[in-house]
C-alpha cells in the first residue's frame, strides 16, 4: 500500500509537469507561412506592401497608399513581376522569392495579386 502511494505521487508529479510543459509550449508562435499570409491579406486595391526578409529571418513590411506609390513609381523603372496569382500558390511564390533575398512590392489589381521585384 505504501508503494502504491509513492507510485501515485510520482505519476501525479510526472503528469503535472508534462501538462505544464505542454501548456507553456509556444502555441502562439505563428509559422513563417502564416505570418506571410497575414501580411498579404492587408493588400487591397487602395494600398501596396513593400515586404522583405530581415536579418533575423522575420518578414518586415511597409504598407503604402497605392495612388501615391503608383505616381512615384512612374519616375522609376518598373521591376520584374516575380509572382502573379492568388491564394496559397501566390503566398508560396512570394515566400520563396523573399527567402532568396529579394525585396518585393506586392499589390492587387482586380482579383489578381502581383509581386514585383524592387
Amino acid at each position: 500500500m505504501k508503494n502504491l502511494k509513492q507510485i501515485l505521487v510520482i505519476a501525479f508529479i510526472f503528469s503535472a509537469s508534462f501538462l505544464v510543459i505542454s501548456c507553456t509550449n509556444d502555441e502562439n508562435q505563428i509559422s513563417q507561412q502564416d505570418k506571410l499570409s497575414l501580411i498579404l491579406e492587408k493588400v487591397d486595391d487602395k494600398n501596396i506592401i513593400e515586404i522583405s526578409l530581415s536579418s533575423d529571418n522575420e518578414y518586415s513590411f511597409i504598407k503604402k497608399d497605392a495612388f501615391i506609390s503608383g505616381f512615384l513609381a512612374k519616375a522609376a523603372a518598373p521591376g520584374d513581376i516575380v509572382c502573379q496569382g492568388k491564394g496559397y500558390s501566390f503566398a508560396k511564390c512570394v515566400g520563396k522569392a523573399l527567402d532568396s533575398g529579394l525585396t518585393l512590392k506586392v499589390y492587387k489589381k482586380g482579383g489578381e495579386y502581383y509581386a514585383e521585384e524592387m
